[in-house]
């Protein structure tokens, strides 16, 4: 079966085409942002591909004949993809004779419930189509070479240490340090809203869209009136957004 393509999501050179945006909550911006991730929207082409091949086989629910279907190999994502899950979706890959049903796999991947959605849905019911997990966001060590580029996102500290020094007297001291930032940081978060966030959304997610259109800088920057250096920085937001950032957006407060 060919895989089922991925129509542009929006019209970017055209405010109006965003209007259905207004008023989104954060599940909702959450998913604006996830839909228009490049690979999520392969993956989601694979699964469904994947799964129209099995109800010409075994029939569409209610009249599926799951007994058969559950013994298909395509039924299941394979162990490679599952790597890493256990932790991120608060279950691993085992299930009957350790397996995961590809459709229990591309939503613990991606953080949501329910049946994977097709990127060309505009805006789901939540609750009933979108329903997101809660993931706690795993820390990962640092070493040398990662610090520079870790520290071009918000959030993110790093603190260099002395081997030469008692390491329990410094880990003490940056303690107290992140301690203070953190609570810093949970106000300014406290101080930002999906309402008051809105307007430079809707901006990065024409952005996003004029990129994968390939418009050009030039014409994006007039349009979306940008001067070079605002737009690089939107486009680095935007994408961080797009690219795992989403989840922290249904952390906010929505007005």
């Amino acid at each position: 079966m060919k895989a089922i393509p991925i129509k542009p999501l929006a019209e970017w050179s055209d405010a109006t085409a965003y209007e259905y945006i207004q008023g989104h909550d954060r599940s909702l911006w959450a998913w604006q942002f996830l839909r228009r991730n490049p690979e999520y929207r392969r993956d989601w082409v694979q699964f469904y591909t994947t799964w129209q091949s099995l109800e010409e086989v075994y029939g569409k629910a209610p009249k599926r004949d799951f007994s058969r279907w559950k013994n298909d190999p395509r039924a299941y994502a394979h162990q490679g993809v599952c790597e890493g899950l256990e932790e991120e979706a608060g279950f691993g890959c085992a299930g009957d004779g350790g397996k995961l049903l590809i459709e229990c796999w591309l939503g613990a991947k991606w953080g949501f419930y329910k049946f994977p959605l097709n990127p060309e849905v505009d805006a789901p019911k939540v609750g009933e189509e979108l329903l997101w997990r809660e993931v706690e966001l795993q820390a990962v060590p640092l070493s040398v070479q990662r610090c520079t580029s870790y520290l071009d996102g918000d959030c993110k500290l790093a603190f260099g240490f002395d081997l030469s020094l008692s390491l329990k007297e410094q880990l003490e001291l940056v303690k107290r340090e992140l301690q203070q930032q953190k609570r810093q940081q949970r106000e300014a978060v406290r101080r930002q809203t999906v309402l008051g966030l809105t307007p430079i959304w809707l901006t990065m997610l024409r952005l996003l869209d004029a990129l994968e259109a390939g418009a050009p800088d030039l014409q994006i920057s007039a349009v979306l009136q940008l001067d070079r250096f605002s737009l690089r920085s939107l486009q680095l937001q935007a994408e961080a957004l797009r690219d795992g950032g989403y989840r922290q957006v249904l952390l906010l407060a929505e007005r």
